[in-house]
């Protein structure tokens, strides 16, 4: 008489099923079991993380691998970020081995976020005019990761209003509703980068959903 739903690997889901879900996780049924899984539970929807509760299985080493970078001489904003979506030593520092290439996408999502929070007439010709030449010069996927990663880490620490967070002075946004939003959109966007979609096509998509989203449209 109990029935059980697994959803495996929530953050790939998309953004329709993920409204459906939380209507439905919102009213729970006694007889009615859910178990959502992730790999990453930095990329789920804070508004599902809230109504779920939370089981490890693996232990969380992710101070292990920030002392490890700080061993390294990686800044401590850096080690937060690369420990963020790398689960080992060597992958953070594969990141962070062309410091220049790094540098210039770091500087180049907290740009774009002035843009969202301060600019955003201006979002769509500089994405066009900034985001895409740097973009399209990576051969592989992972800078562009790295490029959303920062985005959603940034958005993340206003949304939770963390009282040391990582998000630059120049931005300052406190609609939890908006920020969700956005949140939601990057993650969407970025579980599609490992899919044979035009990445070009897929940051105008977004993008363009991003500025009806702040202009109210």
């Amino acid at each position: 008489k109990i029935k059980i739903y697994i959803i495996n690997l929530i953050e790939n889901a998309e953004e329709k099923a993920t409204n459906k879900l939380l209507k439905f996780i919102e009213e729970p049924s006694n007889d009615i079991y859910g178990i959502i899984t992730t790999q990453n539970i930095e990329k789920v929807l804070p508004t599902i993380k809230s109504r779920c509760q939370i089981i490890k299985l693996v232990e969380d080493d992710k101070e292990i691998i920030m002392n490890e970078l700080r061993n390294n001489g990686i800044s401590e904003d850096d080690c937060y970020i690369l420990s963020k979506f790398n689960n080992s030593v060597e992958n953070c520092l594969e990141f962070i081995k062309d410091r220049e290439s790094y540098d210039k996408i770091k500087n180049l999502s907290v740009d774009t976020l002035n843009h969202i929070f301060n600019d955003i007439d201006n979002l769509i010709y500089f994405v066009q005019t900034n985001v895409y030449p740097l973009i399209t010069k990576f051969k592989n996927d992972n800078r562009v990761i790295l490029y959303m990663e920062i985005l959603c880490i940034y958005i993340m620490d206003l949304l939770l209003d963390r009282k040391n967070n990582l998000c630059p002075a120049i931005i300052n946004f406190n609609n939890k509703k908006v920020l969700e939003s956005l949140l939601s959109k990057l993650m969407l966007a970025e579980g599609r980068i490992d899919s044979n979609l035009n990445k070009t096509l897929m940051l105008d998509k977004l993008f363009i959903e991003i500025y009806k989203e702040m202009k109210g449209e």
